[in-house]
């Protein structure tokens, strides 16, 4: 996403802990970068609000993923929940728009297929209960304050970038290494993935094209 909005030619000022991502990763663009904390920001910033009245957009990427949910609940409700209603406020008070990049997670076990926005939301893990309270927390902004917020929900994106784990880079490694592929359980089950450069022309073309309140699904049959 920072490569595509620098090549706009939009000035970027990002947030990031750098907890999972690295500044490897921006290579070749201008930017300005806050190591900063989502859940501490009071604490960053002398003025924070006085910083997003600077900004035309926020884009909110910032998460504790999944696989560290069970392990660590009370975090995973901090960053994923807690520290959405600290940015918010700073949003509403500087009336700058948010985009927020949710999950499919918060469906749970789909039961029709394919899965569309207004399929009932059925978290089962704390990772989608955490990012399901974030989401309703944007609602309820842009709902009694006019807060211009769009949500998106977001499938296993993979792509250039990404960590050496998961299925994809596995398969990839050992397709490479001439190994067969390793394939757990019977084989038939089924999983959809996105692309991150697909992934991040949705997400642009819901900053300038999504209505304010909505919510979209990108994702394929499971």
């Amino acid at each position: 996403l920072a490569h595509a909005l620098a090549k706009e030619g939009n000035e970027l000022y990002i947030i990031d802990n750098l907890s999972e991502g690295s500044v490897e990763n921006l290579q070749g663009i201008d930017y300005k970068l806050h190591k900063s904390d989502i859940t501490k920001l009071n604490l960053f910033f002398y003025d924070f609000t006085s910083f997003l009245k600077q900004m035309d957009l926020i884009y909110h990427l910032a998460a504790s993923k999944m696989i560290y949910s069970i392990e660590n609940p009370q975090k995973d409700l901090r960053v994923n929940a807690g520290s959405i209603i600290n940015l918010l406020e700073y949003a509403r008070i500087a009336d700058v728009p948010l985009i927020y990049t949710s999950t499919g997670s918060i469906y749970g076990k789909a039961t029709k297929f394919p899965v569309i926005e207004s399929h009932p939301a059925h978290p089962e893990s704390h990772y989608g209960i955490s990012k399901y309270a974030a989401e309703q927390y944007c609602r309820l902004y842009n709902r009694l304050y006019g807060l211009k917020t769009i949500i998106l929900r977001i499938h296993s994106v993979y792509g250039p970038r990404q960590k050496p784990i998961g299925v994809i880079p596995k398969f990839i490694k050992q397709a490479l290494n001439g190994e067969p592929m390793t394939i757990e359980g019977t084989g038939e089950q089924e999983r959809a993935f996105t692309y991150v450069e697909d992934c991040v022309r949705g997400i642009r073309t819901a900053a300038s094209k999504g209505e304010s309140g909505e919510t979209m699904y990108w994702s394929g049959l499971e």
